[in-house]
């Protein structure tokens, strides 16, 4: 009886190392087989956020340089809109008749509702005609606008201004286009409607999926 309590606590002690061995076992088979998938599984995810962040970035890209185009080309159209006025062989000897502006604004507007007025600006900066929304003061000059500065001194025959709030004090910006004859400079400008410019802004492809503006 002895020899069997004897045995009891032997048989206890000879069964800890098994026990360390298998949770040793255990460990390494996770660290050996778990791990490794798991820190694949870790890279496969940053990879994948990674790609669609920047499917996002590209998707975006591709429409704002659409839009950008798009919007430039409306610009231009407007332009040739107003080159097509200027040139028109009435134009120098009716400058300064207010209905006949009018009735070009309208013929304007028929061709698109953007434009928001028209104004005869002299070489000198003059105001000589306007028509539109705007109560202009008498004798209103553009000598000091930086805008009509560059269109007369430049080469080019037309401008787009940057966004500014001028004797309107109000954003806008202004075309405009100029024409040289006899008896010198004549400059037609003309605001187009911020109002109009958004709505238009909603209707180019993928206007749904961003918001656009113009700055």
């Amino acid at each position: 009886m002895t020899a069997a309590r004897n045995d009891r606590p032997a048989a206890v002690v000879e069964s800890r190392p098994y026990r360390e061995l298998f949770r040793h076992t255990f460990t390494r088979q996770i660290l050996l087989y778990f791990m490794p998938l798991l820190l694949l599984a870790l890279f496969f995810h940053v990879q994948y956020r990674r790609l669609l962040r920047d499917s996002a970035r590209a998707h975006l890209a591709v429409i704002a340089e659409h839009q950008a185009t798009t919007f430039d080309l409306f610009l231009r159209e407007r332009l040739v809109n107003l080159a097509n006025v200027i040139d028109d062989p009435l134009f120098v000897p009716h400058a300064s008749d207010e209905r006949y502006l009018a009735g070009r604004l309208a013929a304007l507007r028929q061709a698109n509702d953007a434009f928001a007025d028209l104004g005869v600006v002299s070489a000198s900066g003059r105001l000589k005609t306007y028509v539109g929304p705007v109560s202009f003061p008498a004798g209103i000059n553009y000598r000091d606008e930086a805008w009509l500065r560059d269109l007369l001194s430049g080469e080019a025959r037309w401008i787009i201004t940057e966004i500014y709030l001028g004797f309107r004090g109000r954003p806008h910006f202004t075309i405009a286009v100029k024409r040289e004859y006899d008896d010198g400079i004549l400059v037609l400008r003309s605001t187009l409607s911020p109002e109009r410019l958004a709505q238009y802004l909603t209707t180019l492809e993928g206007a749904s999926e961003v918001h656009a503006t113009v700055v």
